[in-house]
């Protein structure tokens, strides 16, 4: 979160960063559950 918030900041004025920030935050969430078997459940 602390990423995706920094990302955000960052590109706050860019709209197309808006947008990609969205894949980004579903590309963190699927990588970081690969990464955790606790939470692939």
């Amino acid at each position: 979160m602390e990423i995706i918030m920094h990302l955000s900041k960052e590109n706050v004025t860019n709209v197309r960063a808006q947008a990609t920030k969205g894949l980004i935050y579903v590309k963190s969430v699927m990588g970081y559950k690969q990464l955790d078997p606790l939470l692939k459940n």
